[in-house]
């Protein structure tokens, strides 16, 4: 169970660093054709977005922000910082490789 809230929350970090600004909208329907969502028709709730990201910011130091003026689009702000720490994106990284294999 641990390990999948883990794979969450990297699997939520390596979305903003590929797309960069995402609506939950979009968050959702990228959720939906993961293998995190095991096929289903359930949705990434809120709420549930919402934790990881206070979980993110405390495990990682990765703080996932919310533009309202730019249409409610999410992003990493602190994504000079994360890109510039090497093993915080070996750890994220690796973690995005295993959970493809």
């Amino acid at each position: 169970m641990a390990a999948n809230i883990f794979g969450r929350y990297v699997w939520l970090i390596e979305q903003f660093r590929r797309y960069g600004r995402l609506t939950y909208e979009e968050i959702n329907d990228h959720w939906h054709k993961s293998g995190l969502s095991y096929g289903d028709n359930d949705d990434l709730a809120l709420r549930t977005f919402h934790n990881h990201r206070k979980a993110i910011f405390d495990i990682f130091e990765v703080d996932i922000a919310c533009d309202v003026k730019g249409g409610y689009k999410y992003y990493i702000n602190n994504r000079g910082e994360l890109e510039s720490d090497n093993l915080r994106i070996w750890l994220i990284d690796s973690y995005t490789a295993m959970n493809q294999i």
